[in-house]
């Protein structure tokens, strides 16, 4: 498969991120909060190989300013990510019972379609932001970070494993309300598979659609 390939992307994409870094770090010590949601509906299969599941993950997000260029400014991120459900077809009555799963399979997620949804919860401390201003109060980011995930059941096959990394790289745009915060919204190609730690390492490709809030941004 190609999830080397992913794997490469988003470690150049971080790379090059935090290579200015060392040109003049910021001047800004405040640490913004924020929470978002995603929805995904698609699997690209451009890295993994498994289709038909849709995913909903819901994070809080710490933030914090390390180097000002200019008119932009590049962040560290971390995302906690307390709720992440993959929607996957039912298994066929020969499959074995859901372990830790069944009670969340029959929690209504807005925007997922039937089957069974798998729980899971993660870390992503590995964040690179980098914001330019637009024009009034609107901002532009690119965003990159890699995590860790473990789910309730096998993902994203019921051959692989419930240990998972997660990887994710994609654009967004912000807009500030004065002391209200900021409404943010954008996109992350996501990646989730358990990088060949189990015997079987499909991967999972989602394009995920972001909406959040944030303080202090």
């Amino acid at each position: 498969m190609n999830e080397s390939r992913f794997w490469f992307i988003v470690a150049i994409h971080i790379l090059s991120l935090r290579v200015p870094l060392a040109a003049q770090e910021s001047s800004r010590s405040d640490i913004s909060v924020g929470i978002w949601t995603g929805v995904a509906w698609q699997n690209p299969t451009v890295f993994g190989e498994v289709t038909q599941r849709e995913l909903f993950m819901a994070a809080i997000q710490l933030g914090r300013p390390v180097a000002d260029l200019g008119p932009s400014t590049i962040s560290w991120t971390l995302d906690l990510i307390p709720a992440m459900f993959i929607a996957a077809p039912e298994p066929p009555p020969s499959s074995p019972p859901c372990v830790g799963s069944c009670f969340f399979g029959a929690v209504s997620i807005p925007g997922l379609s039937g089957g069974r949804r798998i729980h899971g919860i993660g870390l992503a401390p590995i964040g690179i932001e980098w914001t330019w201003p637009v024009v009034g109060p609107m901002t532009f980011n690119l965003l990159s970070g890699a995590g860790v995930m473990r789910f309730a059941e096998n993902t994203p096959h019921e051959a692989a494993s419930r240990f998972n990394f997660m990887g994710q790289f994609g654009f967004g745009v912000g807009v500030a309300t004065g002391g209200w915060g900021q409404g943010w919204g954008g996109y992350r190609f996501t990646h989730i598979s358990n990088g060949s730690t189990a015997d079987f390492n499909p991967g999972l490709d989602a394009s995920v659609w972001f909406v959040g809030w944030r303080w202090g941004a």
